[in-house]
């Protein structure tokens, strides 16, 4: 969404700790980087999670960037 994500981390982290997230926009060449905070860690113990995840949630997100990511996901789920 254009406040947040879920994301698979290659390392540990704890709630509450900044990121540095960089993803690329769906079907485009472009880059996104951005800093979030850790909102949530899913340890991907109950049956219908498959992975360990973590809920991230965007800080210090412009208003140009938001649009840029709005737009690359309109008509997704």
């Amino acid at each position: 969404s254009t406040f947040g994500m879920l994301a698979g981390p290659a390392d540990p982290v704890l709630t509450g700790e900044v990121v540095f997230v960089s993803f690329r926009l769906p079907d485009t060449d472009e880059w996104f980087d951005a800093r979030a905070v850790v909102t949530r860690i899913v340890h991907g113990r109950r049956p219908s999670e498959s992975a360990r995840r973590v809920g991230l949630e965007f800080v210090e997100l412009g208003a140009y960037d938001r649009y840029r990511l709005r737009r690359a996901l309109e008509g997704r789920p």
